[in-house]
This record gives structure tokens, sequence and C-alpha cells, in this order.
């Protein structure tokens, strides 16, 4: 899995009140400020578009929770599946112990 910006997962989860945002799918993630929308990040194999033209999944991260926004295209079991793949890569270790949810529902 190809995952983008762990350096910078790490500087803000020693931040307090951190906040950011993350695109994510099969293939990989990208981390970034909260400052920059979703849909502007594009990087090789990522991209999250309002409405079912992307292939990326949107979550922000802040307060030991990964909040999940909806995508209609794919089940709650197939987002859980992505995001235990995704955490289970060692660079993300820190966000293991993060509630995850999809839909307002907990996932992990």
């Amino acid at each position: 899995m190809n995952v983008i910006g762990t350096d910078f997962v790490k500087q803000q989860l020693d931040k307090p009140g951190y906040f950011f945002k993350m695109i994510f799918n099969d293939s990989g993630a990208a981390f970034f400020s909260s400052s920059i929308q979703h849909r502007t990040v594009k990087v090789p194999g990522l991209s999250y578009e309002d409405g079912p033209n992307g292939n990326a999944l949107a979550a922000i991260i802040t307060n030991g929770r990964i909040e999940i926004r909806k995508t209609p295209s794919l089940s709650e079991e197939r987002v859980k599946a992505i995001i235990q793949s995704l955490l289970n890569c060692s660079d993300l270790s820190a966000l293991r112990g993060f509630n995850v949810t999809y839909q307002g529902k907990k996932l992990i």
C-alpha cells in the first residue's frame, strides 16, 4: 500500500487539538492539512470527488477518531476491510487505537 504523508501524521498527532484529513482506497492513502479540500488532492491512484466519479474515500482525523464520509458505491464491510488494511501499515501504527466511524456507525 502506498501511503503519502506519514511524517505529517506523526507531526500532527504531537499537536494538541490536531485535525487533519485523508483520502484513501485499496491501493493507498494521502494525509494532508485540514485547510485543503479532499477533492483538490490528486495523487497517482487516488482521487476523491463529490459524487460517484472518484476512486477514493474521504476522512477526517481528530481527537482519537477517524471519521469516514459516506460513499454510496461501497458497503460498510468493504470500507471496514480497506481501513483495516490501511491501519496495518507499520508507518500508521499510531492510528491503530483510534475509533473509526462510517456513516456515524463505529467500524473499529
